[in-house]
């Protein structure tokens, strides 16, 4: 129940995005069209909850009851689509007044035990936040050979967990695609420490049924909507692009979902279905590409140029060969590179001298500073602010490699 039309033109298309969320796309549009769209929602009713502009995208996103219209205009690529959606449970999450308990950090998530004799590589990011709470990316692999894996995750979130906190309290956990080296720990952690952590939403932007069916990716393994009611009463949020979350000392800016894809047909499951954002902590921005192709990497050229700069960026799709195109590293311009992947064979460095984008970032910010998740896990702090941004290097504290190649 939105408009479907602004000053009498009919949207172009209409796109399932699954959830109970259908988009309205306009191609050919103006950034006028969105404030005329923005106009009709508030005589419908609706009342503006946030927006952005910049160089890129112009975003609101409008609330009435428990519906919610995320409108947002791609200004390079000239595009509008509205997010319709009447089962929202929680709308990003706006600042709020917190007690600084803590310095936040960002830590990678790896295990020296498993990643020595094997190139395989998953990802888990785990960020913690000034209030002691923490966003989780991903998380990697769980179950299976990988059930140590999930245990060692619960075990760094105790250790980084400050003493004033009871428990461990996960403010967000994001998972980027439905893939299980990225849901696995959080699909393990429903059925071993549902009573012994607290998370209060799953942020993320799962296909339907049918887009994923028309990918390499098949059925769909895991539901997004399974986590609603566990850990103390989690809730599943679809994100849209351009929505910001305001966490305790970090902001994440979503930068793309699988609703960006339309009108182009679905193939390629990982770069088709990836969310991509960002997450800025006393200045230092950091880019997560997940597991991004080529596809999504040039969308992202094409959407974003030199807004995609950054200081640390994560190696998309683990830096294989269907990476993103050169252009989005050499965009991000970054200090510092998160590569998650294994270490046995020597497979990284095969991957640096076969893939041009991969070898790419890793000459541009040096070997030293290429982190990489088969050596254990990497912890960036952020004690103070300094030129780099807020970085003040951080610790290998699982295993005895060295970055040094």
């Amino acid at each position: 129940d939105v408009p479907l039309d602004i000053s009498g033109v009919r949207y172009n298309s209409v796109y399932n995005a699954n959830d109970g969320a259908m988009m309205l796309y306009w191609g050919n549009a103006t950034d006028a069209m969105l404030n005329t769209y923005a106009e009709s929602l508030v005589a419908d009713g609706y009342t503006l909850h946030q927006s952005l502009d910049n160089n890129s995208v112009h975003s609101v996103t409008y609330k009435k009851g428990k519906a919610s219209v995320c409108a947002y205009f791609l200004k390079r690529l000239g595009q509008l689509r509205v997010v319709a959606q009447d089962n929202v449970a929680v709308l990003p999450v706006m600042p709020y007044e917190y007690e600084k308990i803590c310095e936040p950090c960002v830590t990678q998530v790896g295990s020296y035990k498993l990643y020595t004799t094997s190139d395989y590589g998953d990802m888990g990011y785990i960020i913690r936040l000034e209030d002691g709470t923490f966003v989780i990316i991903d998380g990697g692999n769980g179950g299976g050979k990988w059930d140590p894996h999930v245990e060692d995750v619960y075990n760094k979130l105790l250790e980084l967990k400050p003493a004033e906190m009871d428990e461990i309290v996960v403010s967000a956990w994001i998972i980027t695609h439905g893939h299980g080296d990225h849901f696995g720990v959080l699909a393990n952690f429903m059925k071993k420490y549902n009573d012994k952590i607290t998370v209060k939403m799953l942020l993320g932007n799962d296909p339907s049924d049918i887009a994923c069916e028309a990918t390499d990716r098949g059925a769909r393994v895991f539901d997004y909507n399974s986590v609603n009611g566990k850990f103390g009463g989690c809730v599943n949020v679809k994100i849209h692009t351009c929505q910001q979350f305001f966490f305790p000392g970090a902001t994440i800016t979503v930068l793309s979902t699988q609703e960006d894809v339309f009108p182009d047909a679905y193939s390629d499951f990982n770069s088709y279905a990836a969310t991509i954002f960002d997450t800025v902590i006393k200045d230092t921005r950091f880019m997560w590409l997940a597991d991004a192709t080529q596809v999504k990497g040039t969308f992202l050229v094409k959407m974003y140029k030199e807004d995609l700069k950054c200081d640390v960026v994560q190696l998309a799709h683990h830096g294989n060969g269907t990476t993103v195109v050169v252009e989005v590293y050499q965009y991000c311009d970054p200090k510092k590179v998160f590569w998650p992947m294994g270490i046995g064979d020597h497979a990284h460095m095969n991957r640096y001298t076969y893939v041009y984008a991969t070898r790419w970032v890793v000459d541009h910010v040096g070997w030293e500073n290429v982190y990489i998740l088969g050596n254990g896990y990497y912890t960036i702090w952020f004690e103070e602010v300094i030129e780099t941004g807020g970085l003040t290097g951080g610790e290998v504290t699982d295993g005895d490699f060295t970055n040094d190649y």
